[in-house]
């Protein structure tokens, strides 16, 4: 293996970790994490996939993994099954039957085909949440992963559709994701005031 791609999965397995861990402590305070949907961007490749592959395995946390490749989407939603079955299987072998409290909950991902550089896609986000997992669900956590580089994008003798393309994907698009999620956030807060003063 070449050693760009060694670090590529050794520093998503790290990042993996770290935003693991972030949550893990945040549900270590009370925060719930039961029930959040964490949503990441780029999540076909490199450090989104590896982040779906962790998220996915903590129980009762909902991932939603966004990329514009469906095979490769289909292809990660495989992996997460093949590795909660095998440790569903362990889990069973390991401990005795009887006990219905050891049984590992099933992985919770929703793959979505989205370009993040279309505004209309973006803003279907929270429609495709709700309807996966009801009217009172939304995006609660939003990782901004999705990004890309490009060979001839040097300033003195770039090609400027290679800046616009790196501009739409590295900049814009996590605005357009992080206005849809806030705003969205904003709305169920607001609804959730209002059934309180009922």
């Amino acid at each position: 293996m070449e050693m760009a791609s060694r670090a590529r999965l050794y520093c998503g397995g790290v990042a993996a970790g770290y935003v693991c861990y972030a949550l893990y402590r945040r549900w270590s305070r009370g925060v719930p994490l039961r029930g959040a949907a964490v949503v990441i961007s780029g999540a076909s490749a490199g450090i989104g996939r590896a982040l779906c592959l962790q998220l996915a395995a903590l129980p009762g946390v909902r991932v939603v993994g966004l990329a514009r490749r469906g095979d490769k989407l289909e292809e990660l939603a495989d992996e997460i099954k093949k590795r909660h079955a095998s440790e569903k299987a362990a889990s069973t072998s390991n401990s005795s039957s009887s006990n219905p409290s050891n049984s590992i909950p099933p992985p919770e991902f929703l793959p979505v085909i989205c370009d993040v550089t279309r505004e209309g896609e973006v803003a279907a986000l929270p429609k495709i949440v709700r309807a996966r997992w009801g009217p009172e669900s939304g995006v609660d956590v939003l990782v901004n992963n999705a990004g890309m580089s490009r060979h001839d994008s040097a300033l003195l003798d770039g090609n400027p559709a290679s800046w616009a393309a790196m501009l739409n994907v590295n900049v814009l698009a996590p605005a357009l994701l992080t206005r849809v999620v806030v705003a969205d956030l904003r709305e169920r807060i607001s609804r959730g005031e209002k059934e309180k003063e009922k």
